[in-house]
């Protein structure tokens, strides 16, 4: 087990959480991290592993796992429960078939129209929510629920980037499975991966 790999997935996965809570509870969208998490899920075929996010922009992630009362308790709980939620989504998604096709055909026509997006964050954040809504949410295969005050939630563009966010839950959980992330060894290797967050926020700092 590369400890190092399995720090670097629960980070954007922990990232991914903080993200929606934020939004969800403040209606604060960090577009530079969203639209860093959001590329994560167009990059299907990384060089390395550590090429999907850039650390820098796994700040929130990195602290909850090394230590997470340095975090808003409120943003702890609920960075929790999302990724609880994240390994079950991705469990019954990795079963269906027809929704992991048409997330490949939604990535590739993100890809090709980019370049003619002035609004590249937000296009990519439309365009993954319409998907999840359609393959994830409308056809029930699992629904998450999401806490926050009715204003964030009722607001058309933060539900936007939440459903896009879920889709970039899916992205990092199943990396975090691919680097060989599971319940059992991350519940045992809890001090190391503290060790190693603790390492990686140091490095980012000194830069």
């Amino acid at each position: 087990m590369d400890i190092n790999k399995i720090t670097y997935s629960l980070a954007a996965l922990t990232e991914t959480a903080y993200q929606i809570y934020n939004i969800a509870r403040n209606g604060i969208i960090d577009e530079k991290v969203v639209s860093a998490l959001l590329r994560g899920v167009l990059k299907v075929e990384p060089s390395t592993t550590e090429s999907v996010y850039p650390k820098s922009c796994l700040i929130h992630g990195l602290t909850y796992l090394y230590d997470m009362s340095k975090l808003d308790k409120t943003a702890a709980v609920d960075m929790t429960k999302y990724m609880c939620e994240f390994i079950k989504l991705t469990s019954k998604y990795t079963g269906e078939t027809e929704a992991r096709n048409k997330l490949g055909d939604v990535i590739t026509s993100i890809r090709k129209n980019l370049a003619n997006e002035v609004e590249k964050c937000s296009y990519t954040a439309r365009t993954l929510a319409e998907w999840y809504k359609t393959e994830i949410f409308d056809k029930e295969i699992y629904r998450i629920e999401i806490y926050g005050t009715r204003e964030t939630l009722q607001n058309t563009k933060n539900m936007q980037f939440i459903r896009a966010l879920l889709v970039s839950g899916i992205r990092a959980c199943t990396l975090w499975t691919q680097v060989g992330g599971t319940n059992f060894n991350t519940l045992f290797s809890k001090s190391r991966i503290s060790i190693c967050s603790h390492e990686m926020l140091n490095k980012i700092q000194e830069k």
